[in-house]
């Protein structure tokens, strides 16, 4: 009779671990609080950070002369979310007269919508050719890039074998690897991120570690970043590079109807304002036609 509840017990664990890769998946996603799985089809939201302020100070420190024109600028950053397209941040009142500031904000955002709106697992794995293993610390999901020509060429996901929880994240690029351990806490029911450690291993030595810390609230029954804080410092050593740089998320509207105009372009856009012309130009400025929202003049 033992033997037979033993071989029944292995019987169970057996038949209760997928060999398709694509129900881990299904499973890790299922564990993971997404408000697009929630419903969400669309979000704009309006983005601040006080360091674009402190930006602003640098460069009216060190160029005098552009004071009167930076403390004309009302710059404006919002966020747009919505499925079947691209995440965009669209900011208004930079004008392209200031290059560098502008290259400068584009970095402080980039990269910021997959926080905001995180893919799912099934996302990420898109288009990779998939496999499954079998690791000390549980399931080992292997993403390989069928074109060598992109920038990411393979992706690892390491969980637990029974309950499907992240362990860790693995990014191999063209420029090094990326190790990513996220840390989560529960809102009904399912796991969100309030925590991603991540070391990147640049393939020409510069060695960076990451920490991002997020804070959320309720909004019309979803669940939403409102602030992010990240910070990223030098390995070994952890001589601080950037930060703590905050973005807060306020003023946020769901499933309203986006226009597919402002996902054109870049991911970070920028809308050209009308100012006066820099010290040094000469002329009035044109009148132009206000451009439609994402769209680059």
């Amino acid at each position: 009779m033992k033997k037979i509840i033993i071989a029944l017990a292995v019987l169970w664990i057996c038949g209760c671990t997928p060999k398709d890769p694509k129900e881990v998946i299904a499973r890790v996603d299922g564990k993971i609080y997404y408000p697009q799985q929630a419903g969400m089809k669309s979000l704009r939201c309006r983005a601040q950070s006080p360091y674009l302020k402190e930006m602003f100070d640098a460069l009216k420190k060190a160029k005098p002369e552009h004071g009167e024109v930076l403390d004309r600028l009302q710059v404006e950053t919002r966020f747009y979310w919505a499925q079947s397209y691209g995440p965009r941040f669209v900011i208004e009142g930079l004008p392209k007269q200031l290059p560098q500031l502008r290259n400068l904000i584009g970095k402080v955002f980039s990269g910021t919508d997959i926080l905001i709106v995180p893919a799912t697992e099934k996302d990420q794995f898109d288009n990779f050719t998939l496999s499954l293993s079998k690791v000390k610390e549980g399931l080992l999901l292997t993403g390989t890039n069928p074109n060598a020509e992109e920038e990411l060429q393979k992706y690892e996901l390491k969980v637990t074998k029974r309950k499907y929880l992240v362990l860790e994240r693995k990014y191999y690029s063209q420029e090094g690897i990326s190790y990513s351990r996220p840390g989560y806490e529960v809102w009904k029911g399912k796991r969100y991120p309030t925590r991603i450690e991540t070391l990147m291993d640049n393939l020409r030595g510069n060695d960076l570690s990451s920490k991002v810390e997020l804070e959320y609230s309720e909004v019309d029954g979803y669940w939403l970043v409102k602030k992010i804080r990240y910070t990223f410092s030098r390995v070994p050593g952890g001589e601080r590079v950037l930060g703590p740089v905050e973005v807060s998320l306020s003023d946020c509207k769901i499933n309203p109807p986006i226009s597919s105009e402002i996902f054109k372009g870049d991911e970070v856009t920028f809308i050209d304002p009308q100012v006066l012309p820099l010290p040094g130009e000469t002329g009035s400025p044109k009148k132009e036609k206000e451009p439609a929202p994402g769209k680059n003049k």
